[in-house]
């Protein structure tokens, strides 16, 4: 495990980032085919966030 307070290195600011802009896609196009109205494309992203969640908090504890 990390000490609180560590510097977080270049890669880790490049995973970090890469975990944002991965969400921010997701979520951005959630919205837009919510605007379009269809409803199913929005809602089909749902189970890729939950399965992103599960994926990110059990590759954190392994690390």
């Amino acid at each position: 495990m990390e000490e609180e307070g560590k510097p977080v290195g270049v890669s880790g600011r490049i995973v970090a980032g890469l975990q944002i802009l991965i969400v921010v896609v997701i979520v951005g196009f959630a919205t837009v085919q919510l605007f379009l109205g269809n409803f199913a494309a929005a809602m089909s992203t749902f189970p890729l966030l939950i399965i992103y969640w599960f994926f990110l908090t059990v590759w954190h504890k392994r690390s």
